[in-house]
């Protein structure tokens, strides 16, 4: 168990997946410049939510209420499924409360409280988000787990410094109101999500300074057989742990996926998926050390359990649809209680310093896999994601 974790155990079809034609390559949806579908994702379930809060229908959040939204003048709400499913994933990961001071404003509203003529919160893609209570640290990985999830565009206020503006317009920018200079947290996770490469900067708002980022488009493809996918299954069941708590091990899960994804992208491993589950030494029930009898090749490690296939199955719809990886560009992971002292001393330790200050750290108690970038690999730029057959 060198540059991965700890392995443990829990076989079915890959049932949405075997709709893809065997001879082709297929992406749903065009994505934007941030890996977010840009007209639909699979797991929104209607278009919008419109009407009185409390007459809404089909409601599918986990951990928001349909009045967070409603506009603070008419009552109502008018909000995109697709900004709400959005959000509630962020809340998952973010592990505490995220408290809503705008969401849905209808025009009467936006125009009394001064919003822009063309408010993305009239158009139900925008929030404004309270981070009172939050360190910079937290009000860091807040915004880092936004953009994984898709949203866009973000802004900042001198005179609301506890205050972040996040939509989902297709075309990304970034804006100050006040003196132009984002906070040092709000600038750092741009850098690090690498939101910002190949910009042009745009300059010039009465309101404030808008820094308008037309991001680069062209940008890898990494294609993956329906095979690939069953062979990340089996080896991603063999390194979760189980928790009680599912939603704890889907965490835990999407984290591996995207890892062994960003090796596969990464031009320093192999570009298949069983070339990187049989590299030697990196997944413990693989091709680990004999006293954990491993299975030698993914090839001949057995299925996952269904459910495992399933969660597998559907970050890989999502990962096609555009949702970003939960864990950035990084290509390595540990649990630094299963992990040898030599291993932990040449880049254990530095792989959990990464986790933590990034917050990348999924799981719970000694149960947990700590996501980084050892010396000497690099992390990889982000890159859309295909099947073929």
């Amino acid at each position: 168990m060198k540059n991965f974790i700890q392995p443990i155990a829990v076989t079915g079809a890959l049932t949405a997946l075997a709709l893809l034609s065997p001879l082709s390559c297929e992406v749903p949806y065009r994505m934007n410049e941030f890996g977010g579908a840009k007209d639909a994702v699979s797991f929104v379930q209607s278009d919008r939510y419109v009407g009185h809060p409390d007459e809404i229908s089909g409601w599918n959040a986990r951990y928001f209420k349909p009045r967070e939204f409603a506009s603070k003048g008419n009552g109502l709400i008018d909000i995109k499924a697709d900004l709400v499913n959005r959000l509630d994933a962020v809340r998952a990961e973010f592990g505490r409360p995220i408290k809503i001071i705008s969401g849905y404003r209808d025009p009467a509203h936006n125009r009394r409280v001064g919003g822009a003529k063309n408010s993305q919160h009239m158009h139900g893609i925008a929030v404004d988000i309270d981070l009172n209570g939050m360190d910079i640290g937290t009000r860091y990985r807040l915004m880092v787990l936004l953009i994984q999830h898709g949203f866009t565009s973000f802004g900042s206020y001198d005179r609301s410094p506890n205050m972040l503006h996040a939509d989902l317009r297709h075309r990304a920018v970034t804006w100050d109101q006040g003196d132009g200079i984002h906070p040092g947290w709000f600038n750092k996770a741009l850098r690090d999500t690498r939101w910002s490469k190949g910009v042009r900067l745009d300059h010039g708002n009465k309101k404030g300074t808008k820094n308008s980022k037309s991001l680069q488009t062209s940008r890898q493809q990494l294609k993956i057989s329906k095979l690939g996918i069953r062979y990340i299954a089996r080896v991603a069941n063999t390194e979760v742990f189980k928790f009680r708590n599912r939603h704890i091990t889907r965490q835990q899960l999407r984290a591996v996926i995207d890892t062994i994804l960003n090796r596969m992208a990464s031009k320093e491993f192999p570009n298949t998926a069983a070339g990187v589950l049989n590299q030697r030494s990196q997944f413990s029930k693989i091709t680990g050390p004999r006293y954990l009898k491993p299975y030698g090749a993914v090839q001949n490690t057995p299925d996952a359990p269904k459910w495992i296939e399933e969660m597998v199955e559907q970050h890989i719809r999502e990962r096609i649809n555009g949702v970003a990886s939960v864990v950035g560009g990084h290509v390595n992971y540990l649990n630094p209680r299963y992990s040898d002292r030599k291993n932990l001393e040449t880049w254990g330790y530095a792989v959990v310093a990464q986790a933590k200050k990034f917050g990348y750290i999924f799981g719970v108690g000694k149960a947990r896999h700590y996501h980084g970038t050892a010396k000497g690999f690099m992390q990889v730029e982000p890159f859309d994601l295909v099947i073929c057959g």
